[in-house]
């Protein structure tokens, strides 16, 4: 028997996100007039980061994507930078500590707005190259949700759901059959939640798996030994609506792991690129993330033409 066949979800009327991490502030679903909606989750103090992201997308917005900004606990600098950027503002209320997981609020993003198409990403990215390729990807293959791998781990134990859970997540192997069908198992993948882009229809879609995982996944949300739970059962959910379709680096470097290089084009514009890759994203997730991103601002802040006042 599938482990997900009971649900705490009542369709259409739970205002809080699949994880029970954030609620809305009310039921209605807010309109996105374009196509896609380009969103980014930000709570107080985090301001800065997000910033510099929805800047770097607003250089370079295609005609057919809103900004979106998800604020928890929005405070005036909260609402001040997504009126600066032009951005729509999805306020919701945290049900707990604001954290890492609070991100849920994204997973559950297209319950609360209907842009066609979305995509999601993490506050502490840069967008350096055009997004347009992406965009035309995921809607030649609306059926999927499009995301990039998780770095690879030193060592050399497979990266199925039994070792992931437990050599990367610090949880239980006995977990997995809570979240995972047998049927589901080969389609998991360790996906990195920082970047991903799908249709309204699939996120409905994640959003209901997850949820299927009811009591279970609130257990491990609260497990003091993992890290990054709500990580582990997006991919199980991933999982059991038959796998991501995994999109290369271009999408999403994870600086933790990389190096970018900065090479200057026959038009003068900047360019990043990882061996022979151009980057579109660049991800400055864990320490040495943040420290190369940070850097990599401040080149670019360097270079850009200096105004006299």
């Amino acid at each position: 028997m599938s482990p997900l066949t009971s649900s705490l979800h009542a369709e259409g009327k739970d205002r809080r996100d699949c994880l029970q991490r954030t609620q809305r502030l009310d039921g209605s679903i807010i309109h996105i007039p374009r196509k896609w909606a380009f969103c980014t989750l930000i709570s107080p103090g985090y301001v800065e980061l997000a910033d510099d992201l929805l800047a770097s997308l607003s250089s370079n917005l295609p005609v057919d994507a809103s900004l979106v900004v998800v604020a928890v606990n929005a405070d005036k600098e909260c609402r001040a930078l997504a009126k600066k950027h032009d951005a729509i503002l999805v306020e919701v209320q945290a049900c707990r500590a604001i954290g890492l997981a609070s991100k849920a609020a994204l997973y559950s993003i297209a319950r609360s707005t209907d842009a066609q198409f979305y995509l999601c990403l993490d506050a502490d990215i840069l967008a350096v190259d055009s997004l347009k390729p992406l965009m035309d990807l995921v809607e030649l293959k609306p059926e999927k949700l499009h995301v990039t791998l998780c770095a690879p781990v030193k060592d050399d134990k497979p990266l199925d759901p039994d070792h992931a859970i437990k050599w990367i997540y610090g949880g239980e192997q006995a977990d997995v059959a809570l979240f995972l069908s047998d049927e589901a198992r080969p389609s998991y993948a360790r996906i990195n939640a920082g970047v991903f882009a799908a249709s309204r229809e699939v996120l409905l879609r994640l959003d209901d798996k997850i949820r299927l995982m009811g009591a279970n996944a609130a257990r491990l949300m609260d497990s003091p030994t993992m890290l990054s739970p709500d990580e582990f059962i997006f991919g199980c959910a991933v999982a059991e609506m038959g796998g991501a379709h995994i999109v290369g680096k271009r999408w999403n470097l994870l600086l933790y792991h990389e190096i970018a290089q900065a090479i200057r084009g026959p038009d003068g514009q900047w360019k990043f690129w990882s061996g022979d890759t151009l980057i579109a994203l660049l991800h400055g997730a864990a320490r040495t993330g943040k420290v190369r991103l940070a850097q990599l601002k401040e080149f670019l802040r360097s270079q850009a033409p200096q105004t006299t006042p």
